[in-house]
């Protein structure tokens, strides 16, 4: 569910404006420091597990 949230962050729109104003599309690319939706690495995957085990933690020692 967490990961499913990080996901679904992402802007939703494909089509912009210039695009139905008969300007031509820039040529599909990743923006630096972006990844596809999608994807997930290693790295998202150990900071939720990470936060995951902290949020445990603290409810089960108040």
């Amino acid at each position: 569910q967490v990961i499913q949230a990080q996901r679904d962050n992402s802007r939703i729109g494909k089509a912009p404006s210039r695009t139905h104003l008969g300007v031509a599309t820039r040529a599909e690319g990743s923006s630096p420091g972006k990844k596809k939706e999608r994807e997930f690495t290693q790295t998202d995957i150990e900071h939720v597990i990470v936060d995951l085990a902290q949020q445990r933690q603290i409810t089960r020692n108040p």
